[in-house]
């Protein structure tokens, strides 16, 4: 451990000095980025570069990274770039998260989530699902959170991936809050195997981090250093110095908690000097504000409030609330110990107006406590009472015998000094009463001479007034008639601008439902043009295959006959009528699939099971497979609908599109068969990881006769895309070249929509 210990104090001093001589280069990377910004005209290089200026500024300036991601949405959304669009969402949400907007950011990412859930795109679905549990775990509202970490862990039951190191750790998190330390070492241990499985290089993230403080809490201190140490050996080991800085703060968290002060002093220097080099100026704010609480713990509080201060201001720019209100209430802390009342007072009202903004249930409770205190002490019982009753409003109804009587005996102490200066009050009514029946004596006398003047006056004004309404009162009723005159126009033109109103939205209901009509002509016209030529495609093949039938005949069985008849004479002559025979056969069987192709049957429709066709269809193609080492993946779930298809055609349907993708795997590979209901749909995905459909091919794979194979005919994709339209159905395809290929189907389940 005194080893460890060594070797890390050596490590980060000359890795401390390596920095700070490069302490530059964020913000000339930052200039760079913005030129090259100004100069480009690409449009998805602009986005590639507001994507970046945004992730430069996630621990510089929020308000910034969330116009950059703002930008970058719009432009996205203006090309139509699923890709880019998701990733600028994805950016803006975690901004709010940061600003401390927890509930805007929740809304975000719950839009995303539902991108995410159409597209199919499983692990994004899950990490987005973490990162809502995140913003309600910084709510402390662990049960919400709970719900999205458990739905993430059953998406990646299927589909894990590195991001399932962040959910363990937020998940251990939770339960740490929850004080289950058993749970939480254990979810941390589990982000500690994943990490290490997948080589997580997250750099926002370590688990020895998490185990150390864990550790800690459970009292186990020298177990808690050595994961510290760990965590600064594995930031070294992979490079990750923005990880390297944190790990060296939360060390100096650990040595602060354990008064180990000038050990403490010496790790958050290294903390603070690599994010002064890296100009993260979040990881700025929190070296500084360890430096502040260590100054408040040796009771060196004016250094601790000029830390803390300096720290508010890091922060004001950043512009995460979240930390803002935490600034605050640590200033309000300070002033308080410091004995400067009417200040802390005024920070902790501060912090309580941005919590109370964000929905911090537990930093507004705590706020409340404290300010209970204050008035307390200042014997402000009045404000201490209103404080209790919202703090237990706050506390969601939950109301203790001892906050009960805590709120009875404010409000005695208040209604005491209430009476107190009421009965003053009295005593003090009592000497002016005294006074007033003194002088009405003489105010009596002063009275009657003063309304003796005011009759007089009022007569006067009364004559003069009656004089005046006269010629007030016929202006008055032309002034009347004008305005009714003005009212009617006002109304007629209110009227007018009503119907006018009315008028355009029948118009464009109109233009509406012409357009939605126009667009199912094209629709049909485009079905009726693909329906003529796939009937003419389909005469002249069967017209091409009766012709040439009957000569391949001939063929093979003269090669058949001069086998039999020269069998024995001539070695080389078999072979070579052996290989006619076979080419005949090979010829038969495609002239075969065009008379198929030309004259399908009728199809013959029976409400059944899709899953047990595909389960024997698998049975089939499986020794195959095998044989070729390619793995056959299924997801079938147990209760879903039947619905009506011909077993004959479908089976055929399967076994094209299994041939398709065996064809397309070299030795080795995979084919993933998916089946999934959703709005009365049955959804079908075949996917393989073979060599995949160049971009051009894509549009003409269900075309007659188009194939890219040696051996292929071209009729099987065709054939499916007939077999689906008979089947009121759908096909679709999506494919990566050199990556792999998907095809869906969907089948109708409602009964009204089936054949």
């Amino acid at each position: 451990m005194v080893e460890i210990i060594k070797k890390t104090w050596i490590f980060l001093f000359f890795i401390s000095i390596n920095f700070f001589v490069n302490n530059l280069c964020g913000v000339n990377n930052l200039l760079v980025i913005e030129d090259i910004y100004n100069k480009t005209y690409n449009d998805f290089n602009r986005i590639n570069i507001l994507i970046q200026l945004a992730n430069y500024n996630r621990n510089r300036n929020i308000n910034n990274m969330n116009i950059y991601s703002m930008k970058a949405y719009k432009l996205s959304e203006k090309l139509s770039n699923y890709y880019f669009s998701c990733i600028s969402q994805k950016l803006i949400s975690q901004s709010l998260t940061l600003k401390g907007d927890f509930y805007e950011s929740i809304n975000n990412y719950e839009k995303l989530l539902k991108v995410y859930s159409e597209n199919q795109d499983f692990k994004n679905e899950a990490f987005i699902h973490t990162c809502i549990g995140n913003s309600y775990l910084a709510l402390f509202k662990f049960d919400k959170a709970l719900e999205n970490f458990f739905e993430a862990l059953k998406i990646y039951e299927n589909a894990t991936d590195e991001n399932i190191v962040y959910l363990y750790s937020k998940l251990g998190m939770l339960y740490k809050f929850q004080k289950n330390y058993d749970e939480a070492i254990n979810c941390f241990n589990i982000a500690h195997f994943y990490y290490i499985k997948y080589d997580y290089t997250n750099k926002y993230y370590n688990p020895y981090d998490d185990l150390g403080y864990i550790y800690y809490d459970t009292g186990e201190k020298e177990l808690s250093l050595l994961y510290l140490y760990k965590a600064i050996f594995e930031n070294i080991r992979k490079k990750n110095i923005k990880n390297l800085a944190k790990s060296c703060n939360n060390l100096s968290v650990i040595y602060t908690l354990t008064e180990d002060f000038e050990k403490a002093l010496i790790m958050v220097y290294y903390s603070l000097n690599i994010y002064n080099s890296l100009n993260d100026y979040y990881g700025i704010s929190q070296a500084i504000n360890n430096l502040a609480y260590i100054y408040e713990l040796k009771s060196s509080y004016k250094k601790s409030f000029y830390y803390n201060k300096l720290t508010l201001k890091i922060r004001y720019f950043i512009g995460n609330n979240n930390i803002i209100s935490s600034s605050l209430m640590n200033l309000g802390r300070i002033q308080y110990k410091r004995g400067i009342i009417e200040n802390s007072k005024q920070y902790y009202l501060k912090a309580l107006d941005i919590a109370d903004k964000i929905g911090q249930f537990r930093w507004i409770t705590n706020i409340y406590d404290k300010l209970d205190k204050i008035y307390l002490k200042n014997q402000d019982y009045k404000e201490a009472y209103n404080i209790n009753k919202k703090l237990i409003s706050k506390k969601d109804s939950i109301f203790s015998l001892e906050s009960a009587n805590k709120i009875a005996e404010l409000q005695i102490k208040y209604e005491t000094e209430q009476n107190e200066k009421e009965i003053e009050l009295l005593n003090r009514n009592l000497e002016i009463k005294q006074l007033q029946i003194d002088k009405e004596k003489y105010i009596h006398m002063l009275l009657i001479s003063i309304a003796l003047i005011f009759l007089i006056i009022g007569t006067i004004i009364y004559f003069h007034y009656q004089q005046k309404h006269k010629t007030n009162k016929a202006l008055k009723n032309q002034i009347k008639i004008r305005e009714q005159a003005e009212i009617d126009l006002m109304d007629s033109q209110a009227e007018l601008e009503n119907r006018i109103i009315e008028r355009t939205k029948e118009l464009r209901q109109v233009n509406k439902d012409l357009r939605k009509e126009i667009k199912q002509k094209e629709q049909i016209s485009k079905q009726l043009i693909r329906n003529e030529r796939l009937a003419g495609i389909g005469e002249i093949s069967s017209g091409i295959a009766h012709e040439i039938r009957n000569p391949i005949a001939i063929i093979k069985t003269t090669a058949q006959y001069l086998d039999l008849k020269y069998k024995e004479s001539s070695d080389e002559l078999s072979e070579l009528t052996d290989i006619f025979v076979k080419s005949a056969e090979k010829i038969n069987d495609t002239i075969g699939c065009m008379l198929e192709f030309a004259k399908p049957k009728n199809p013959e429709f029976k409400k059944d099971s899709l899953a047990r066709v595909i389960n024997k269809i698998c049975k089939i193609m499986r020794r195959k497979l095998l044989d070729h080492r390619i793995v056959l993946k299924q997801n079938i779930p147990d209760q879903l609908p039947d619905v009506v298809f011909d077993e004959s055609q479908i089976e055929s349907l399967f076994l094209n599109l299994f041939m398709n993708s065996f064809d397309a795997i070299l030795d080795g590979g995979c084919i993933f068969i998916n089946l999934a209901k959703a709005n009365n749909k049955l959804y079908i995905r075949i996917a393989d990881n073979g060599t995949g459909i160049k971009p051009g091919y894509v549009p003409n794979v269900f075309d007659p006769f188009f194939t890219t194979k040696k051996t292929g005919t071209g009729l099987g994709l065709s054939s499916v895309f007939e077999i689906m339209q008979a089947h009121s159905g759908k096909v679709k395809v999506f494919s990566r070249y050199k990556i792999g290929t998907i095809f869906t189907l969907i089948f109708p389940t409602n009964k009204w929509e089936q054949v």
